[in-house]
């Protein structure tokens, strides 16, 4: 009989001791499972805000490059109107633009100050009697010597020393004061003094080359390429959004006569209103006097 009891005292013990750990390992894997729950979620919610920072990032990048090509566009537009002023030439400015978004790419300088500088310097290429590509290439050696003045000090320096004034290229630049006066006085052409000084000091196109090898003349090259590529994609929203203005423009002009009428009525309306509150009206009966005074008849009645 104890034997019995035994028995079954230690099967009982047993029995809970199994059920013991079937609690503590369905805890254990409870625990876990919510564990690994959290983590999904956790993950889930990593990679939605992942996607959305993304998607956000993205459409403002996209925006501002949008913006970025409309505003370049506005400024092509503009130069291009000033080129087609000096050179009254279709194909001359097609094949001037052609050349300075060559030269912006295999140099350190954007684009627009290229255009910029272009375009004031093509009274003095003519004055000079020489292509406006070599005042260019004189400009961006004269911009890389003094980053400072860059291309538009350059270009003003050198419409400067076309006329007879080498004050600015002196003194902006650096050039030798006593060899410029000298060539000046032997009769030697304004851009060929120039051009001599510049070799004096050493400077050539090695200066604009290696100044492009930089990361700052790679960055500004990689800047242009991308402005190019969205003005040429917001192109067609440019065009149109100029010839739509262009349109409202004449149509303005077509009501003008009208707009001034209502305009000058407007100002009638608005002097009598004032004229009739001076004299104690009040403000109702001050707009209605001044309605009734001004209107046209048939038009308004009271």
């Amino acid at each position: 009989m104890a034997t019995v009891d035994l028995i079954a005292r230690l099967t009982a013990q047993g029995e809970a001791q199994f059920v013991g750990a079937l609690g503590s390992a369905d805890s254990a894997i409870s625990g876990l499972g919510r564990t690994a729950v959290n983590s999904a979620q956790s993950l889930g919610r990593l990679f939605t805000g992942g996607i959305v920072a993304g998607a956000t990032a993205f459409g403002v990048a996209l925006g501002a490059g949008a913006l970025e090509g409309l505003r370049f566009n506005n400024s092509m537009e503009q130069v291009s109107a000033q080129l087609m002023a000096f050179l009254k030439d279709g194909d001359a400015v097609d094949a001037t633009l052609a050349m300075i978004t060559e030269r912006a790419a295999a140099t350190p300088f954007a684009f627009e100050d290229m255009a910029k500088a272009a375009t004031g310097l093509i009274p003095a290429a003519t004055q000079a009697n020489v292509p406006l590509e070599e005042l260019i290439a004189t400009a961006e050696i004269l911009a890389a010597s003094n980053p400072a003045e860059g291309l538009e000090g350059a270009a003003f320096a050198l419409r400067e020393a076309v006329s007879g004034d080498f004050t600015s290229i002196i003194e902006r630049f650096n050039l030798p004061r006593s060899y410029i006066n000298q060539l000046k006085e032997d009769g030697v052409p304004a851009l060929e003094a120039v051009t001599m000084a510049m070799a004096q000091l050493g400077l050539d196109t090695d200066l604009v080359s290696n100044l492009a090898q930089t990361a700052e003349g790679r960055w500004s090259t990689i800047k242009d390429t991308f402005t190019v590529f969205a003005a040429q994609l917001t192109k067609p929203i440019f065009d149109f959004v100029s010839a739509s203005m262009g349109r409202f423009l004449l149509k303005l002009d077509e009501l003008k006569p009208i707009i001034d009428a209502t305009v000058a009525l407007l100002s009638g309306v608005i002097s009598s209103f004032i004229a009739n509150l001076e004299e104690g009206m009040t403000p109702l009966d001050a707009f209605i006097e001044a309605i009734d005074g001004l209107a046209p008849q048939g038009v308004i009645d009271f």
